[in-house]
């Protein structure tokens, strides 16, 4: 038997013994992100019943400034609102290629446990390369994903607002100490990527290529993030004899629409490096990303 029909069954059992005054919930309103333009490429979202997402398109824009082209989009495959399986088709000019799959593995709470990339050769066999272990917190939130063939891991952490950072860090080899310490800071609006998990979707098949962790998985806007990576060298007494340090700022000015999604978000990028406490390089630039939400009821 179907078990997700028993909640229509059990509400037609007792809809005849509610009272007059008894009223159904109001429907939950939240903000679905459509399109977010880049400057460079434009996402569009495509979503299911469930308002889980099922297709992704990546559109570039053309020389001659008409309209963009489709470069490659990914379909979603579910079940029971569980993805299964991500299939990537390339634009090759003249149709749409498969070229590859993720294949998504829950853990026992029914979140993402790992990932399996497969790429599609010329003989049109699937190659499997890399898998993804995917770890999460008694809140959900995605704190750890460990690339298997690489041991290579992110850790990520949270603050009480459900916002993402990274912790800072310290270690140590002989005399040369290594740092890396990070600030972020939020405004107080919903953050519309992170509505029925979309950013860790995009996260799942695009990593953080276009969009920061910070924006993807956390509750609030970001408005400033810094990373600060110091190596310095020291002599017997702890005195500094060598330092080296990169400076990573990024600042956000988001603008919000009539319904409180996201519109644009305006950021601010720049990178200094210092030797010995003289700046030996330094560089900044802005990008403008367009937004747009829509209203939805679930």
């Amino acid at each position: 038997m179907n078990t997700r029909l028993l909640p229509i069954f059990i509400a037609a059992t007792f809809l005849g013994s509610c009272k007059k005054d008894d009223k159904p919930a109001p429907p939950k309103e939240f903000i679905q992100v459509q399109q977010i333009d880049l400057g460079e490429g434009i996402v569009q979202m495509h979503y299911n019943d469930q308002h889980l997402p099922s297709k992704m398109e990546i559109l570039i824009p053309r020389p001659d400034q008409s309209a963009p082209v489709v470069a490659l989009y990914i379909n979603w495959t579910y079940q029971d609102d569980f993805p299964t399986k991500a299939e990537i088709f390339n634009n090759t000019g003249s149709s749409f290629k498969q070229t590859g799959e993720y294949h998504y593995k829950a853990d026992a709470q029914k979140r993402i446990g790992y990932i399996a990339m497969g790429r599609l050769s010329e003989n049109g066999s699937m190659q499997w390369g890399d898998t993804t272990d995917y770890t999460f917190n008694a809140n959900n939130q995605l704190i750890r994903t460990n690339v298997r063939n690489d041991d290579y891991y992110n850790a990520f952490a949270y603050d009480s607002k459900g916002n993402f950072k990274m912790e800072n860090e310290e270690t140590r080899e002989d005399n040369n100490i290594y740092e890396d310490r990070y600030e972020y800071q939020y405004d107080n609006n919903a953050n519309p990527l992170v509505v029925n998990n979309l950013g860790l979707f995009l996260y799942s098949v695009l990593g953080d290529d276009f969009l920061e962790a910070s924006q993807l998985f956390s509750s609030n806007n970001p408005i400033l993030s810094k990373h600060i990576y110091l190596r310095k060298t020291v002599d017997e007494s702890e005195q500094p004899t060598y330092t080296y340090q990169i400076t990573s700022t990024r600042e956000y000015t988001n603008t919000l629409d009539e319904n409180g999604g996201l519109k644009q978000v305006n950021i601010k990028s720049s990178n200094e490096s210092k030797e010995n406490g003289t700046v030996t390089y330094s560089s900044s630039n802005n990008a403008l990303f367009k937004f747009t939400c829509i209203k939805k009821q679930q």
